[in-house]
């Protein structure tokens, strides 16, 4: 049981984001009867646990409305990121990770933890639904940026 709310928090972001897994990929999706996409699935765990950035917003209100599936959503998801979570040195359990796939970011994941190791838990249209997998070398290697949301983080 947790001791303390930041830790709870925290705990509960790859929790709720476990409940997705198995969902089917779907490019702008939003809805786990439909399909998610790697964006949806922060936002709906986001919104599911209501979470907001430093001015009060909810996370969900920030949705990324249009965005190519090769790259198009590169510098948007950089801004969404940068301006409503905070930046942290290290992946740990509860926050998110942005990747580059081929040159530009383009794909995010939530971070779990398993047997003391870090998962990513994401709509990976390879797999075609929502997964768990460890974090491994390959993933690190593509790693733009690690964010916490404002009320998990505890700096």
């Amino acid at each position: 049981m947790c001791q303390e709310a930041e830790k709870c928090l925290r705990q509960q972001v790859p929790s709720l984001a476990r409940k997705y897994i198995g969902c089917r990929y779907l490019h702008q999706g939003r809805d786990n009867q439909a399909g998610i996409d790697c964006i949806g699935l922060v936002l709906k765990v986001a919104e599911d646990l209501g979470l907001k950035n430093q001015k009060g917003q909810p996370i969900i209100d920030l949705d990324l409305k249009t965005y190519a599936r090769l790259g198009g959503a590169g510098g948007k998801l950089v801004n969404l990121f940068e301006d409503n979570m905070i930046q942290i040195d290290a992946p740990r359990e509860g926050c998110v990770i942005l990747f580059k796939i081929i040159k530009s970011p383009q794909h995010v994941a939530l971070i779990g933890e398993k047997e003391g190791n870090l998962t990513m838990i994401h709509s990976y249209q390879p797999a075609g639904k929502v997964t768990e997998n460890y974090l491994s070398d390959k993933w690190l290697k593509r790693v733009i940026g690690i964010y916490d949301f404002h009320e998990v983080y505890n700096g």
